[in-house]
């Protein structure tokens, strides 16, 4: 019977490849990077689509305007961040501090606009039904 410990270790080698020592950590950096960006593309256009619509009926809701522009900035903020990730090595975007200092000034950028679209949508939903 196999110990807890040979169990473990071959884990380790199905998980991080055929390199343990290998640390996973710049893969899941490159995988949330590619989510960033999906997410912010898709925060952009549903907010352009919602735009749209919100003309068409002659709704003025500012806060897909500001979506679109955070999500395009996100868009774009993210390729001289990588540019200078992969040309560069030790450079200030590789930081930790860098890292968490512009995720958290997205999140908070984000955690506004989704208040304010969460208080937002009862009205918009409301109206809908009296056209």
């Amino acid at each position: 019977m196999a110990s807890l410990a040979s169990i473990l270790l071959g884990y380790r080698y199905v998980l991080f490849g055929m390199y343990p020592a290998v640390s996973p950590l710049p893969r899941a950096h490159t995988f949330c990077t590619v989510l960033f960006v999906i997410f912010n593309a898709v925060i952009a256009s549903v907010a352009a689509w919602d735009y749209g619509m919100a003309h068409e009926t002659g709704h003025n809701q500012q806060i897909d305007a500001y979506l679109i522009f955070l999500g395009i900035l996100g868009v774009i903020y993210i390729i001289p961040i990588a540019a200078v990730d992969i040309l560069r090595k030790n450079a200030v975007p590789n930081r930790v501090w860098f890292e968490c200092l512009w995720v958290g000034v997205f999140w908070v950028l984000e955690l506004g606009a989704s208040a304010v679209t969460a208080n937002a949508s009862n009205s918009a939903c409301s109206l809908s039904g009296q056209l």
